[in-house]
């Protein structure tokens, strides 16, 4: 299931790879995991083998990573579908699900596939904030590499991050930016949002939505 490389104690896991390998490679790294947090991790194990000939271990490592934020997040990404390209508006319909179990949608327009899908994010979730960091670094190495986003949102006098990582650049945009507005809610005086406590209405369509910095690999 798995295979030495080099002369270091590294692994690779590959899509065959099964349970008891991850749960063993994991275990070596320091990450005790088992039950319904196992079965996560080796989903997104699978998910990541499918895209990635070899999943090495800091693969791993960023995939227990987001599943521990995961489990705390209380609006979790459903759904996200992007069309962009040199003669197109960039276009982002996202799908977020709220800690009461609602799932909602919208669809919205802007400068990128990055800006475009969080304007479809502040169409559904209601807070007010300003984006003032968006970075992206690659976690492992090649073409099919993890990569990681990282933001701050600024809400007044508060400020709050976000990360999010994903071999898709825009799911972990969208992770991050959701993870750094669900702070800000935790950390005002409002009771725990919901698309009723939030003001959320159906949504349609939005085209208002935050500026996106300019970041390597985003445009």
């Amino acid at each position: 299931d798995a295979q030495s490389v080099g002369a270091g104690s590294s692994l690779v896991l590959g899509k065959l790879s099964g349970r008891h390998a991850l749960q063993q490679r994991l275990s070596e790294l320091g990450y005790q995991l088992d039950g319904e947090d196992l079965q996560r991790a080796f989903a997104r194990f699978k998910q990541l083998a499918d895209t990635k000939r070899e999943v090495n271990d800091r693969d791993l490592e960023s995939i227990v990573d987001d599943e521990v934020r995961e489990a705390r997040d209380r609006l979790h990404l459903d759904h996200l579908q992007v069309s962009s390209g040199t003669s197109l508006q960039p276009t982002a319909t996202v799908r977020v699900r709220f800690a009461d179990g609602d799932v909602r949608e919208a669809t919205a327009t802007g400068d990128g596939p990055v800006d475009a899908a969080y304007a479809a994010i502040n169409a559904l979730v209601k807070v007010e904030a300003t984006l003032e960091e968006y970075a992206v670094q690659a976690i492992t190495s090649g073409i099919d590499a993890v990569g990681q986003v990282n933001v701050r949102l600024r809400q007044g006098e508060r400020r709050a991050t976000g990360h999010g990582a994903d071999t898709d650049i825009l799911v972990a945009s969208a992770k991050a930016y959701l993870r750094a507005l669900d702070k800000l809610v935790d950390a005002s005086d409002e009771p725990r949002m919901t698309p009723e406590t939030s003001g959320l209405a159906d949504v349609g369509d939005a085209n208002a939505g935050s500026r996106e910095p300019a970041a390597a690999g985003e445009r």
